[in-house]
């Protein structure tokens, strides 16, 4: 196992607990956090899809990954709602593509348009509902999920780094029908545990973030 896969591996486990988990309650401070982890993933998967390499084959796709990261990242931390924003389109083209590879595995150019077609979706959304408490402990969930499961897949050498050039979800789906279900029982016990938590707490986008 390379470095740069227990590296990855550490925090995907890292962030994806702390959203499936306390993603609302903890959401000012874990939002430079998700930017970057967003940011990162979306310029890494846009040089493989340029250059037809694997994801995270070389360096330039670090690099990159590193770039859009940290500029998603200032993004998240100074506009909550571009934060939001970004977790919604996450989230839709995570069930976007995930519905499509069950239904069609090999649906190649359907799977990124639908992938597409539901991050902009809830995207919108987020905007015309103004990010409702509901939307925020959904999405950070379901996020959240799929991220700690890659994340033990990539450490425990099940998947590569590779697998994840279509999203954590896809990678999931593609391992097994059993780690799938684990995936959807890990996510509504994360929405279920954040219910629970934040049910005398609303986020406050103006307040202190690290209160």
């Amino acid at each position: 196992m390379t470095l740069e896969t227990i590296v990855v591996a550490l925090v995907a486990l890292l962030v994806g607990a702390g959203l499936t988990m306390a993603g609302y309650r903890y959401f000012l401070i874990l939002l430079p956090i998700f930017g970057f982890v967003a940011g990162f993933y979306a310029g890494s998967a846009a040089i493989t899809a340029i250059f037809g390499s694997g994801f995270l084959a070389d360096v330039s796709g670090w690099i990159v990954g590193f770039v859009v990261g940290v500029v998603f990242a200032v993004l998240a931390y100074f506009f909550y709602v571009i934060a939001v924003i970004i977790l919604a389109a996450s989230v839709g083209a995570a069930i976007g593509g995930g519905i499509v590879q069950a239904i069609l595995p090999d649906a190649g150019i359907l799977e990124f348009l639908v992938a597409a077609t539901g991050a902009v979706i809830l995207a919108v959304a987020a905007v015309l509902l103004a990010a409702p408490k509901y939307l925020i402990i959904v999405g950070t969930a379901i996020i959240g999920a799929a991220t700690t499961i890659a994340g033990v897949l990539l450490l425990f050498g099940q998947i590569k780094l590779a697998a994840l050039g279509h999203g954590p979800v896809k990678a999931i789906i593609d391992q097994s029908l059993l780690w799938g279900i684990v995936f959807i029982v890990l996510a509504a016990a994360g929405i279920a545990a954040q219910f629970r938590m934040t049910q005398a707490y609303t986020l406050d986008p103006d307040g202190p973030r690290f209160a």
